[in-house]
């Protein structure tokens, strides 16, 4: 299997179909499409809680402990930001964290210590306390793990089957915000043969960007019907999710896409597509009144536009001017 989220074809009938055993407590479970499972614990004391790893973005051919490092302590931002951001899609306020951490014997003490700072400043930003967690060193790994679990308050209401034909999709954020900022921690010195120091610095800023607890927040209370995190599948396999989420179709207008043009020519010149790699940063809303909503969150200075509309059936479609192509299942 390659490196990364395991596809939904292969999540579906080699670990969720072996998921048998059901507890009342659990009101949400594993499933395609959701972002956190949804607990109840006792009378109506809801929780929203999430997991995510390490993504692994340490090349092999690095040489530069400091700039290893660098990539070690920008991982553990983003696993932080990861499972706040897939709490928050599921309509949880986040308020806890659980980091566990498995280092590789090369690993020393004062670089442990960044780590250790790296987790507490992302907690402090968004809020969350350090609850507990796990720790080990193992001769079984090369590179850094880190694995995080959040957990969150989430207010009490049975699933209603809404069916949300004809509602706007709305995108919050900036496709693949998280990848532009990812090379230019990796990868400056090689972006630094194309673009000029000053715009490559300006992503620097990009990390206190991926936070979508806020957008979801505003969405909460404008009426949003449904949520979705990009945190792990991009915009694409976002959208593709989305509508399994819905049992629906949507027609997607790819010009609407919030991107920059940073993210543009990054991507044209590191060789990935903006579409498809993780979008930390960026979600998926559905509404009735979808410019209502994305005025709402723009004066919450919120990146948000509408991007198209939810159908009947289930084709995908994103259409760019004259040419109409279909999402296929992510693998």
């Amino acid at each position: 299997m390659k490196a990364g989220k395991l596809s939904e074809l292969i999540l579906n009938r080699s670990v969720l179909k072996k998921i048998r055993n059901k507890r009342k407590e659990v009101l949400c479970g594993a499933k395609t499409g959701n972002d956190a499972v949804i607990l109840r614990t006792d009378g109506d004391l809801t929780a929203a809680c999430a997991a995510s790893s390490s993504f692994f973005y340490i090349p092999e051919d690095f040489t530069d402990s400091e700039a290893c490092l660098a990539s070690v302590l920008l991982n553990a931002e983003l696993v932080v930001l990861r499972a706040a951001n897939s709490v928050s899609a599921e309509w949880g306020e986040p308020f806890a964290l659980m980091p566990v951490l498995v280092l590789p014997e090369s690993f020393e003490e004062a670089e442990l210590k960044r780590v250790a700072d790296t987790f507490e400043e992302m907690a402090e930003y968004l809020n969350l306390q350090i609850a507990g967690g796990h720790s080990e060193v193992s001769a079984d790994v090369k590179k850094p793990v880190f694995s995080v679990t959040v957990f969150g308050n989430r207010e009490y209401f049975k699933s209603e089957n809404k069916k949300a034909y004809g509602q706007d999709i709305i995108m919050t954020g900036y496709a693949a915000l998280e990848a532009t900022r990812t090379v230019t921690v990796l990868c400056r010195k090689k972006l630094e043969e194309r673009f000029a120091p000053l715009y490559i610095e300006q992503t620097a800023e990009y990390t206190r960007q991926l936070s979508v607890i806020q957008h979801m927040k505003t969405a909460k209370q404008n009426q949003a019907a449904w949520m979705h995190d990009l945190s792990e599948t991009g915009v694409f396999g976002g959208l593709w999710e989305l509508g399994e989420k819905l049992h629906a179709g949507m027609e997607i207008d790819l010009k609407k896409i919030p991107i920059r043009q940073e993210t543009i020519e990054f991507s044209e010149y590191m060789g990935f597509n903006p579409y498809t790699v993780p979008s930390l940063g960026a979600a998926l809303i559905t509404a009735q009144d979808g410019n209502g909503l994305v005025k709402a969150l723009q004066r919450q200075g919120i990146s948000a536009a509408v991007i198209g509309k939810v159908t009947e059936g289930k084709d995908r479609v994103v259409v760019n001017q004259e040419e109409r192509r279909y999402l296929e299942q992510p693998r």
